[in-house]
């Protein structure tokens, strides 16, 4: 299976890669938002996790995009203030999970195993 973070932050993609990358994942992080729809179309990715505070960027609208050409594909959104973002307005606009922005291993690897046993489930190959 394979993950693609979009995050600018340095070490935000440390954390990533090294919890992810322990547990054998196939992981490519990203810093451009407007670079993912592009990467979609050369290469085929399961889950996303992007940012909801980005500059320059609307990451409800780079959701719908994405939803729009690849529904099938995992999206979770991650933010530092979760509290303020109404889940039914994720749900809504495309996401299907949302995480505290500081990665973390419990909540990254439950988001990440749970979206993949929902693909294995729905019969989709890794």
């Amino acid at each position: 299976m394979k993950i693609l973070i979009l995050e600018t932050n340095e070490k935000g993609k440390k954390v990533a890669e090294m919890l992810l990358k322990e547990k054998y994942y196939n992981l490519a992080i990203m810093i451009q938002p407007d670079h993912i729809l592009t990467a979609l179309k050369n290469e085929a990715f399961h889950i996303i996790f992007i940012p909801l505070e980005m500059k320059g960027s609307d990451s409800l609208e780079l959701c719908r995009k994405i939803k729009a050409f690849y529904p099938k594909i995992i999206l979770h959104a991650y933010s530092e203030q979760c509290e303020l973002f109404n889940p039914e307005t994720m749900e809504k606009t495309g996401f299907d999970g949302l995480m505290p922005k500081r990665l973390r291993k419990k909540p990254l690897l439950t988001a990440v195993e749970g979206a993949f046993g929902g693909l294995l489930g729905a019969g989709v190959r890794t």
